[in-house]
């Protein structure tokens, strides 16, 4: 956040917290997974005080199913990062086993 600075990057979790929040309203309001744009602002906000109208969530998680990237989340699993990317909903297989391709 301020490298551009020469600062070290710190923030606070309730800080952080915050942003991730902003940012799954964006998405879920807007059915969009664009990016909001920051700007360089002083202090630096991300349109603070925009309204927006919401749109339907529907399309974008009928999108998304149709077009999965098979990812499964697992907290603190050891292992190649490619093992997460092999739950597809409809039971494919995306990605050879570390058995078919001889990589550990």
């Amino acid at each position: 956040m301020y490298a551009e600075r020469g600062l070290p990057q710190h923030i606070a979790l309730e800080h952080a917290l915050h942003c991730l929040d902003q940012l799954r309203q964006d998405a879920v309001c807007n059915a969009d997974d664009t990016p909001r744009y920051a700007g360089f602002q002083d202090p630096p906000g991300t349109g603070a005080g925009q309204v927006h109208m919401c749109r339907g969530w529907g399309a974008l998680v009928r999108w998304a199913r149709e077009h999965t990237a098979c990812f499964k989340h697992q907290d603190e699993v050891c292992g190649p990062m490619i093992e997460r990317f092999k739950s597809c909903p409809d039971g494919r297989a995306l990605w050879p086993t570390v058995a078919e391709t001889g990589v550990a």
